[in-house]
């Protein structure tokens, strides 16, 4: 998301990441991912926040975080309405915002948020060890992946992942490599963690140490 969005060259245009760059004096932040990877995924996740933020303040009408949402169908007493009622106004609120942010994909703005949207939905994923919305997220990072590159790695990845888990793996295998995908070294709810990134740490710990010991 760094490399799509983020333009150095922007950075006058307000609400640009450019722009938020210098705003909140992000100079460890250059979009290159490789070298930096968790400082380009803190700011993205807070652009992406600032973003969302921003929609729904304007969405409901407010000056400030502080103030009161204002919507046709949020109205006094909301709070003693039943549960059936209160879900019909919560299913029309959402159907707006759903509308805002998905249906208008050739924005800037609305296609960033996107893309957070399913980043967060991710490490989320990850943490609670979901092995069931790890794969309805790989499935909508599919296009994403698609649009960057036809021979984008990633791409295959996820594919080769859906097909094994949910078509060709037996219903003895498939779970296996679910649960595979993780691990949990504090053995805490919401503390798992991805096997490849793990995987990868233990190399570059592995790496360090040899060369501490020539």
């Amino acid at each position: 998301m760094a490399k799509k969005f983020l333009n150095l060259q922007c950075g006058r245009d307000e609400g640009t990441l450019g722009n938020m760059k210098i705003q909140i004096q992000r100079i460890n932040v250059n979009g290159n991912v490789k070298s930096r990877y968790k400082a380009q995924e803190d700011f993205v996740v807070t652009c992406g926040l600032s973003y969302f933020q921003s929609y729904i303040m304007y969405h409901f009408n407010m000056a400030t975080i502080t103030d009161s949402p204002k919507h046709n169908s949020i109205t006094e007493g909301l709070s003693n309405w039943t549960n059936v009622n209160k879900m019909k106004v919560f299913n029309t609120v959402m159907e707006e915002i759903l509308t805002d942010l998905y249906i208008p994909f050739d924005v800037q703005g609305m296609n960033f948020l996107q893309r957070f949207f399913i980043i967060v939905q991710m490490k989320d994923a990850i943490r609670e060890g979901d092995v069931k919305r790890i794969s309805i997220v790989l499935k909508n990072m599919i296009p994403f992946f698609y649009s960057h590159s036809r021979l984008s790695k990633y791409l295959t990845e996820c594919i080769d992942y859906i097909l094994k888990t949910e078509h060709t793996l037996s219903p003895y295998m498939s779970p296996k490599v679910q649960a595979g995908s993780f691990v949990n070294q504090k053995g805490r709810p919401g503390k798992n963690k991805a096997a490849d990134i793990q995987k990868e740490n233990e190399v570059k710990l592995l790496n360090k140490t040899k060369l501490r010991n020539r």
